[in-house]
């Protein structure tokens, strides 16, 4: 339920983002299965059906917490993009890795929390939601024109890089303390994805 220290009338879009940050933060400590819409509400200090005018599922939440991701990676991707001609390929991929990887780092109750959903059997179980393909086909493209010869794997590369930047940032929110200095875990996970795609070290 409301308490007295919230306020009781909100502009939607302050709302929406109130519930999608609560949710963030259940889903993070409570796991995806575990959480339900009572314990959003309750996180986020509004009444149970607050939630409902928003979302119609705990589901529906956490694929607005990814679609929001999504579009920021987007939006970077592209204006790296649009530096491409200055600087290379090349360059482009190493930054975006880089700037993937200290978006996760500092959106750390987010990562934990989509993780949670992306393992869950009955959750999103995989496949490509929102911007996910462009950005795959985007990195594929980015690769080729570098002329990198990554390490094999089992997905194609412009998969494989968002998800093991994803899958990495994850595991070290899981397994680091809080405190732990988010730039860092951001410069190490960037520089082993670089080295799983074979690039040169920066000069």
């Amino acid at each position: 339920m409301p308490d007295a220290s919230t306020p009781r009338y909100l502009k939607p879009e302050v709302r929406r983002r109130q519930i999608l940050d609560a949710a963030a933060r259940v889903i993070a400590r409570r796991g995806f299965p575990a959480t339900r819409i009572s314990d959003i509400a309750k996180q986020a200090k509004v009444a149970h059906g607050t939630v409902y005018r928003f979302f119609d599922s705990k589901e529906d939440v956490a694929s607005a917490l990814f679609e929001e991701g999504g579009m920021a990676s987007r939006t970077a991707l592209e204006q790296l993009l649009l530096e491409e001609p200055q600087i290379g390929a090349m360059e482009v991929l190493r930054r975006y890795i880089k700037w993937y990887a200290t978006y996760l780092a500092e959106h750390r109750m987010l990562v934990i929390a989509l993780f949670s959903w992306e393992l869950d059997p009955l959750g999103r179980s995989g496949g490509d939601l929102g911007d996910r393909k462009w950005i795959s086909d985007e990195i594929d493209g980015l690769v080729a024109r570098s002329g990198l010869d990554p390490l094999p794997t089992v997905i194609r590369v412009g998969s494989f890089v968002p998800l093991s930047v994803y899958a990495f940032m994850a595991l070290s929110a899981n397994y680091t303390a809080v405190h732990t200095d988010a730039d860092a875990v951001a410069d190490g996970v960037a520089l082993l994805i670089q080295r799983m795609l074979r690039m040169p070290s920066e000069k």
